[in-house]
């Protein structure tokens, strides 16, 4: 039976072109089993575990190479190294004492895009371990008004945010908040040299410190250290009005669930909280300024709520002055409560006391993991091992793996059943560990437990794998979902008490309100809805005004309404009446003679659609017409002219481009296919291994095929489809060659498939980035974009065209003042407006609702880096819009009844294609009779 079990390995191994080699290369060496259970930067301290000694100070004297990197004066200053948001800046020094050492930097934030700045570190032309290639340095912001204004219904205003550019000096530390203290870095005795890479955003240097920082006291060797009595006087804050913070994300919002929170209104929306998911993110902080009358000793009493999580606390590293006082510091935390809760900063049961000397003092609260670090790096870890796995069995069985046989994956693969029993250990520790934090096990471990059991199973029955290898990959995907949402830390807080170490329980004030207090408060607002509208962002008559609607959401609407009032109404004296309407209510309200002046993101579909309706604007009458269309590329405006009318305006375009996973790609030695030959044979060479590319099915996957070989979907005069044309049936042909011959995947999860690594390659529309960034952090430096596979004629020219789509601003045929709401058109599409819109929705909403805008200048000001907008950019210069004409809808439609059909009843797939020509071309013959348009 045992050899039958190996000959039927051996022959496995050959059909599935996976070398015996293969797998024994892979085997964990006892060395790597160590790697497993701690971090890159944990095993870089376990073989380097001696300290430094002394100090070293680097700037621009021991420059000796840079790119994009020049010796600059500032302020008076000499010797400052400007870097931009790419290139290097590398330095040399002698280091006398071998051993570790922290690095301290010296910066200053320069223009850029908003975002945080990124660099990479090298010591000696080598990363010392992973973590030192995400290094982030923050930007620093404040409210630009210290009071906030009010709108005509005298609702508070989130005020404008501004970048406070200012040097600043940080140890380097883990930009994911899995180290507590900043890192240490090992230096050899002798020449060393430093190099500092740029990821993101360009900032000054003045200068490098090396040097190993001091101990941290513990908490009573700090009350040791300071023989003081209580300190004098109370101090308050207002807690959405920090001195500073670390995002624009963090701004203040409107809390009216409780009476007490401070200030609170009934009939108006006052501004009087901060935080929450906005202040959630490891290395996010907040600074408050304050003043004490005396030196002493005072406790730190804040109104927060944690109401997201339950049972879970999140955690604070307190800072006064810039420093972490003591150890215990490091992090405090905040328990769960379902209401607000008004309690001063403690550690288990006491409440820390902090020695204040007499005068002005600044207190900041940064994010981070606190006691919960140790068990997410290691639940991260496991995740990492287990998609390995995950691949090395889907190498072997397919995504479908066949119930019925026998793979014989104890003898196939060894390497992968001993690592699930490790696997298994490690998160049965954190397991425990996190039940052990909470003080229950249930809802918060469930997949903790269930991934537990499956693995456990599936060592010790590995001829149950493949029956529960599906189950496996949703299991992974669950538990990466779990860490992302663990390491999010919300806290809103409402206002901070500094008060004397004398003060007790008794003095801190009631939280809640009671019974009586939230009726009485619940009963006013309840009747102020009825005469209050807080969805109108109107101001009071103006003599010029625009009327604008928009209906995606009342953040953007507040974010819109700002930017009118702050950037449009104070240059050209014209109000903007904002409202926020909701979706489908735009041709009725036309129709009827009760529509806006303007309608902001609208389908790609609506300008032409309307424009035959005699319904909007041709925005040919304005002068400057030509001038504005040259913020945008031809192709966004493609889809919004008709008749030699422009009817719209671009707000966002899209398009297509190539998704890969790096570390796949280096692992097979493949590079991104720059051909459809090379796509093939990258596609062939995924596919031996059992893995997936992803590819566009149907309307949008023609659409590129056709536009890279020069086609188009109508003919020069719009009156006719091309349905018949030979390049058009060429395109179609091999569009359902992809599916039917090449066997790529009709079906898929994009999202899931690519950070497990079962789908390494795919292409999709860009804005995809959005949500790998947001829902797999775990893959976060593991992947990147490439252009689209490009069409190659006969004189080996290359056309890697992708088709493009957007929203659009319109201007409606009864808009009262047309002049007027051209000069919005004009303001809203530009630079200024579409940048700080995009900066402050990714500010407002995460990394998630960063925006695909058409400006061309304001994407160049997105907080991409350097390396993915060179490639966003280059594709972006080879797009095509695709022309609306009435009737057009019915292309996309019966494109895609005629690939399913293709695709299903294995039909020729010309034959198909050419079945919809006549119902196409007849339904936009008739839509032409019936709008009065020429044939």
């Amino acid at each position: 039976m045992k050899q039958i079990k190996t000959i039927t390995a051996a022959v496995l191994s050959v059909l599935l072109f996976i070398p015996c080699v293969f797998a024994e290369n892979e085997k964990p060496s006892e060395n790597n089993k160590k790697h497993e259970s701690k971090s890159g930067y944990a095993l870089y301290l376990d073989d380097h575990p001696q300290k430094g000694t002394g100090e070293i100070i680097l700037n621009g004297s021991n420059l000796i190479l840079g790119e994009n990197a020049e010796i600059v004066s500032q302020e008076g200053k000499d010797g400052i190294i400007k870097t931009t948001e790419d290139g290097f800046a590398e330095f040399e020094t002698d280091i006398f004492a071998e051993g570790l050492y922290n690095i301290e930097l010296c910066y200053f934030p320069t223009e850029g895009k908003g975002g945080a700045i990124e660099r990479r570190l090298y010591i000696n032309g080598e990363l010392p371990f992973n973590e030192a290639g995400f290094l982030r340095f923050s930007r620093l912001y404040q409210n630009r008004e210290k009071e906030f204004k009010k709108d005509a219904n005298g609702n508070e205003i989130r005020p404008v945010q501004e970048e406070l550019r200012q040097w600043m000096t940080v140890l380097l530390s883990d930009p994911f908040g899995y180290e507590d203290l900043p890192f240490l870095f090992y230096f050899k005795e002798g020449k060393q040299k430093i190099k500092l890479e740029s990821v993101k955003e360009p900032m000054l240097i003045s200068q490098i410190r090396l040097f190993v920082a001091e101990d941290l006291p513990s908490y009573e060797e700090y009350k040791n250290k300071n023989k003081v009595q209580s300190g004098g006087g109370e101090a308050y804050i207002e807690a959405e009005k920090p001195l500073y913070k670390s995002d624009f994300s963090i701004y203040p919002y409107t809390d009216r669930s409780s009476p007490k929170t401070s200030p609170q209104s009934t009939k108006t929306l006052l501004l009087n909280a901060i935080g929450n998911e906005k202040w959630q993110n490891t290395g996010q902080f907040i600074t408050y300024e304050f003043d004490v009358d005396g030196s002493g000793y005072y406790k730190i009493a804040p109104r927060f709520r944690q109401n997201i999580y339950d049972g879970v606390s999140v955690s604070r590293k307190l800072l006064l002055d810039g420093k972490v006082p003591f150890k215990e510091a490091l992090s405090v935390k905040f328990d769960y409560s379902g209401g607000w809760s008004h309690d001063f900063v403690k550690k288990a049961d006491e409440e820390l006391e902090f020695f204040l000397e007499k005068g002005t003092h600044t207190l900041t609260f940064e994010v981070n993991l606190g006691d919960a670090a140790p068990i997410l790096s290691q639940v991260d870890r496991s995740i990492s091992v287990l998609n390995d796995c995950y691949r090395k069995i889907l190498m072997i069985t397919g995504p479908v793996p066949d119930l019925y046989r026998d793979y014989v994956f104890e003898e196939s693969i060894p390497d992968v059943i001993s690592e699930l029993e490790n696997q298994a250990k490690l998160l049965e520790s954190a397991e425990l560990a996190f039940s052990k934090r909470t003080g229950v096990k249930g809802g918060q471990t469930a997949i903790l437990s269930k991934i537990i059991f499956q693995i456990k199973t599936m060592h010790q029955k590995p001829d149950k794998i493949a029956e529960s290898f599906a189950s496996f990959k949703s299991n992974i995907a669950a538990l990466g979902t779990w860490v992302y949402t663990q390491r999010q830390q919300p806290l809103e807080l409402d206002f901070i008490r500094i008060l004397p170490s004398s003060y007790g329980k008794k003095d801190l004030l009631k939280a809640e309100g009671n019974f009586w207090d939230k009726l009485v408060f619940e009963t006013k607002s309840f009747f102020y809805s009825f005469v209050v509208d807080y969805y109108a962002f109107s101001d009071e008559a103006q003599k010029k005004s625009v009327k604008v609607w928009l209906s995606t959401g009342r953040d953007q609407a507040v974010i819109v309404k700002g930017l009118c009032d702050e950037l449009f109404t104070p240059k050209t004296g014209i109000t903007v009446n904002l409202e926020l309407v909701g979706e489908g209510t735009l041709l009725p309200s036309v129709l009827s003679g009760t529509g806006p002046d303007v309608s902001l993101s609208n389908a790609v579909g609506d300008p032409v659609n309307y424009a035959v309706r005699k319904a909007v604007v041709d925005l040919k009458a304005f002068e400057n017409i030509e001038e504005v269309k040259e913020r945008f590329a031809k192709s966004a405006i493609t889809p919004f002219e008709f008749n030699g009318g422009t009817y719209a305006l671009p707000e966002t375009q899209s398009f297509l481009t190539a998704f890969y996973r790096t570390d796949i790609f280096e692992e097979m030695n493949l590079t991104p296919p720059k051909t459809w030959a090379e796509f093939y044979t990258v596609s062939s060479e995924l596919q031996r291994r059992n893995m997936e590319v992803g590819f566009p099915v149907g309307y949008q996957g023609l659409q590129m095929l056709l536009y890279q070989s020069g086609g188009n979907f109508y003919q020069n005069d719009y009156t006719r489809s091309s349905l018949d044309s030979d390049k058009t049936a060429d395109a179609f042909q091999k569009l359902v060659r992809m599916f039917t011959v090449y066997r790529l995947p009709y079906q898929y999860d994009f999202a899931n498939r690519f950070r497990s690594g079962e789908m390494p390659y795919a292409i999709g529309d860009y804005t995809l980035y959005n949500q790998l960034t947001v829902f797999a952090p775990e893959i976060k430096g593991l992947w990147s974009f490439a252009p689209l596979p490009s069409e190659v004629d006969e004189d080996g020219k290359m056309n890697g065209t992708s088709p493009s789509t957007g929203t659009a601003v319109m201007m409606l045929r009864d808009a009262k003042d047309q002049k007027a709401s051209f000069e919005f058109m004009d303001f809203w599409t530009g630079q200024e407006a579409q940048s700080r819109f995009c900066m402050e929705m990714e500010s407002l909403m995460g990394p998630a609702a960063k925006q695909p805008t058409a400006n061309l200048e304001a994407l160049s000001k997105l907080s991409w880096s350097s390396d993915e907008y060179k490639i966003l950019s280059a594709q972006l210069n080879n797009t095509t819009g695709t022309q609306e004409v009435p009737g057009g809808y019915y292309i996309q439609r019966l494109v895609d009844f005629a690939f399913t059909e293709a695709l299903t009843n294995s039909a020729d797939p010309s034959r198909e294609l050419q079945k919809q020509v006549r119902t196409v071309n007849d339904e936009i013959k008739r839509k032409r009779k019936e709008f009065g348009l020429k044939d």
